[in-house]
């Protein structure tokens, strides 16, 4: 590898910066093989956000058709391609997260832990080619934008409804792959006499039912209760359609958990807390998806 292609970033040095290909805005140079390693400290998670990215491809119907079709299919169009890979560190091993090539700006990219290591080959050289460039931060946030933050977790989320009614919540780094290895949870709080309703207007989820180690699943959790609430059954998997969970009193945990194997894009939704949950199941039937408005969690959640 070019020497000055070598570069080791650490939290050390700044929480923040950016980085990009040899001779960025301008096109480079054949054969160029390069490694950025970023290395934090303890919770901090590395998230890589590109603002540019234009690589050689030899074959641009096919890279604009794997975009289409999904990130599923990157890998095989990229070959012959330049490309950026992406790896995790996990037991010491680098393990392959993501492939990115041709011109479209991939999606936020997020560490599983506090290491991430990212190669740049450019076989080819080509004038409309000129490389990539992005934004690197050491976060503790899982980039996660919403709720108040409680430190007293390793992820945790604080929803109250005398600081906000109504608003978002997402998987972490969504709309990029969730990190593997990690266990996130969101607490919504009410008044007295009101429940919360989240609607989920996407969900992917890596895994299939029942969502347990036994099918190495990452899974969803709802629970009335700090505890586990076997009124709720987890989710994973993809859901076409969106839907709505609908607490029983004024507290409700969701949990989101990832193990060390694959990865989704996650989830994103709404919440709001409210004393009328007639006028909420009345509601339900307008969001599709076979769901009865009349029916309890059980069925929202089928």
């Amino acid at each position: 590898m070019v020497p000055q292609c070598n570069q080791v970033i650490t939290s050390d040095a700044g929480r923040n910066g950016s980085f990009s290909s040899p001779n960025y805005p301008h096109y480079y140079t054949a054969k160029t093989q390069c490694r950025y390693d970023f290395i934090g400290h303890g919770k901090e998670r590395v998230l890589i956000l590109f603002t540019d990215f234009s690589l050689h491809h030899p074959d641009e119907s096919e890279q604009d058709q794997a975009i289409n079709l999904g990130a599923e299919l990157l890998l095989p169009v990229c070959l012959g391609a330049d490309v950026l890979l992406a790896y995790i560190h996990i037991d010491n091993q680098l393990e392959k997260v993501a492939e990115y090539c041709g011109y479209s700006i991939p999606p936020p990219l997020m560490s599983s832990g506090h290491r991430l290591t990212l190669e740049f080959s450019g076989a080819s050289s080509s004038n409309f080619a000129r490389g990539f460039h992005a934004t690197y931060a050491f976060v503790e946030d899982f980039g996660i934008t919403t709720g108040r933050q409680l430190y007293n977790f390793p992820c945790g989320f604080m929803f109250n409804s005398s600081e906000i009614q109504n608003g978002t919540f997402a998987s972490p780094n969504f709309p990029g792959l969730y990190p593997r290895n990690t266990e996130c949870h969101y607490f919504f709080h009410g008044d007295e006499d009101e429940h919360v309703v989240l609607t989920f207007n996407y969900f992917h989820i890596d895994g299939m039912a029942p969502c347990s180690e036994a099918t190495s699943s990452d899974y969803v959790e709802f629970s009335n209760f700090m505890p586990v609430d076997t009124r709720f059954r987890r989710k994973c998997g993809y859901e076409k359609e969106p839907f709505l969970v609908i607490s029983e009193r004024n507290f409700f945990r969701m949990s989101f958990l990832s193990n060390e194997r694959y990865d989704g894009s996650g989830f994103i939704g709404s919440f709001r807390f409210t004393n009328n949950l007639d006028h909420v199941y009345a509601a339900a039937a307008g969001l599709g998806g076979g769901h009865d408005a009349g029916e309890k969690n059980e069925d929202f959640l089928r």
